[in-house]
């Protein structure tokens, strides 16, 4: 399998896990789910800082970018689907897809500052 699929498959796996136990935990918890946010851009960077390793910068942050969307849409929906994921208003069509495409852009910005940071530790070891 190359390597460009392989991490796109395991981020998109370790997103919606994180998602979907995030999200039980916020309904158990009565915690804000959308606090829970700031652990995946943390894992969106940790995407781009291995992926970068083993893949251009341009496919790492296209990776990373794809990652942000399979999180934005079915870790959205495994959300929604527990309960926390619900937006508090009614969101059309054209809302959605805004989210998508603004955590998909900010998947790949993390994903791209991950890789820069693993690019200029590489670069002075």
């Amino acid at each position: 399998m190359n390597q460009f699929l392989l991490i796109i498959i395991i981020g998109s796996l370790i997103v919606i896990l994180f998602d979907t136990l995030a999200s039980f935990a916020s309904r158990k918890h009565q915690l804000n789910y959308s606090k829970f946010s700031i652990v995946s851009f943390t894992i969106y960077t940790l995407i781009g800082f291995f992926a970068v390793k083993h893949i251009s910068l341009a496919q790492a942050v296209a990776a990373t970018g794809i990652v942000g969307f399979v999180d934005s849409t079915i870790g959205w929906y495994i959300s929604w689907i527990i309960g926390p994921g619900r937006p508090q208003i009614e969101m059309n069509l054209k809302n959605k897809l805004i989210a998508i495409a603004f955590v998909t852009i900010l998947a790949s910005i993390s994903g791209f500052a991950g890789s820069l940071v693993r690019l200029l530790i590489d670069s002075y070891l």
